[in-house]
């Protein structure tokens, strides 16, 4: 998917830039793709481990940096 293939850029954005990103979608799942697609970001690009970049897009969704419309 786009996500990942423009992963480092997606990751160098929200790490460094503080920009905020926005998923939306619920039909066949494509909220949770893109979920899935920013976690595995943060694993490749950011060297985090799984819970921790789940919490890293929790954190963001509380400071409304990542925010969905499932």
């Amino acid at each position: 998917n786009l996500m990942r293939i423009r992963g480092s850029e997606i990751f160098e954005l929200l790490s460094q830039k503080e920009a905020m990103i926005f998923v939306c979608g619920g039909a066949q799942g494509i909220a949770q793709k893109g979920n899935d697609a920013l976690t595995d970001i943060l694993v490749e690009h950011g060297k985090m481990q799984r819970p921790d970049a789940l919490n890293l897009l929790v954190k963001w969704m509380g400071e409304k940096r990542y925010l969905r419309d499932l």
